[in-house]
């Protein structure tokens, strides 16, 4: 797998949630992907939680921004990660009123603006 040929998944919901399932629905398309899940957040009902323990490391940090989360694992460094691969989700809010933001170095979670 060569991380230059990956596609990015745009990311287009109206909702926490709908943004949440598209995210998890695109990670299950990647490698060990299919160990990733969503839950509600731990703060309440107020956003969606995807976690993926197995995927990339620090996977959430690089996906909110423009970055391949797979650069570094395949023999890259972050700065490979961040600037210079194209970038995996493109998180595209348009109006609707969610955003994404890491939790830690596995969830990266959803929430209502």
């Amino acid at each position: 797998m060569k991380n230059q040929m990956m596609a990015t998944y745009t990311i287009e919901a109206k909702t926490a949630k709908g943004a949440a399932s598209a995210t998890l629905r695109a990670i299950k398309k990647l490698p060990g992907g299919e160990y990733a899940s969503m839950r509600p957040t731990e703060w309440g009902n107020n956003g969606w939680q995807i976690v993926w323990e197995s995927g990339p490391y620090e996977w959430p940090v690089i996906a909110t921004g423009p970055g391949d989360i797979f650069a570094e694992e395949l023999g890259g460094n972050l700065t490979d990660a961040y600037m210079r691969n194209k970038k995996t989700f493109d998180f595209n809010p348009s109006g609707n009123r969610w955003f994404a933001e890491p939790q830690n170095s596995y969830s990266l979670n959803f929430w209502k603006d």
